[in-house]
């Protein structure tokens, strides 16, 4: 928790505005809940933010802010509704899919990450794109109220990239392709480092525990309105007057 306060008092420094990119996003899960939620984002350099304007969801929701910094190692929430903000360390979270660990306590081994280009194109948001493809696999052991289980993910990513730093995103716009394990996050980020920046992302998971039925879930991300433009370095910090407040939702490391 130290570190998380000296983050967020040197978040608070006044930075200057810098040449950043800025888009609209949808995003759209089609899981055992589904959702969706609409929004505005800013990247700069490692830091990124997402303002969600409609949805449902139990973060991503209007009158909240989401800024990612220092390369998705930190997220700030922030709720301009109750004018505060909180913060968390993103080792083990997980991205918006929810199928990357089981119940219980889950741990990984045997992981795989293998990452694909291909000539296939497209035309979105008046930009050209070049589609990479990213499969992750891992076994995994979980035990819940003392049953130990053994199961199994299988993920295949499909994104399409317009030329562009990808620094402030390492697993994809809004962590969609974060599994919460740190080692294959990590084999993630070297995978899609240096292969542009993500105007579509198409992420399904599949999960079996015990030789039972596959579950699978789908999260879709399409974006338009991409403009080149300065970002002031106040859009990565928490407003003037808000206060650090610990939610009461109880929001962690999924």
């Amino acid at each position: 928790m130290r570190r998380i306060l000296l983050v967020a008092a040197l978040f608070a420094l006044a930075l200057p505005a810098f040449a950043g990119t800025s888009f609209v996003f949808e995003c759209h899960n089609q899981g055992s809940v589904p959702y969706s939620f609409q929004g505005k984002a800013w990247i700069e350099g490692p830091h990124a933010r997402y303002d969600v304007i409609e949805g449902s969801h139990p973060l991503f929701n209007p009158k909240m802010s989401i800024v990612s910094r220092e390369r998705g190692a930190f997220l700030m929430i922030i709720d301009h509704r109750q004018r505060t903000y909180f913060m968390r360390s993103t080792d083990l979270m997980t991205g918006q899919l929810a199928l990357w660990k089981g119940p219980g306590t889950s741990k990984a081994s045997k992981h795989t990450v293998t990452a694909s280009s291909s000539d296939e194109t497209a035309k979105l948001a008046g930009r050209d794109t070049k589609k990479a493809s990213v499969h992750v696999a891992y076994n995994m052991a979980m035990e819940l109220e003392g049953e130990k289980l053994k199961g199994r993910v299988d993920a295949d990513a499909s994104f399409w990239m317009m030329p562009g730093a990808l620094e402030a995103i390492p697993y994809g716009l809004h962590f969609a392709l974060k599994t919460g394990f740190p080692p294959i996050d990590a084999d993630i980020a070297k995978a899609l480092a240096g292969k542009g920046v993500p105007l579509r992302e198409v992420v399904t998971i599949s999960r079996t525990i015990e030789g039972g039925p596959a579950i699978t879930e789908t999260f879709k991300l399409d974006v338009s309105d991409v403009k080149e433009e300065p970002v002031p370095g106040s859009m990565f910090n928490a407003p003037e007057g808000y206060e650090y407040r610990e939610p009461s939702f109880g929001f962690g490391a999924q």
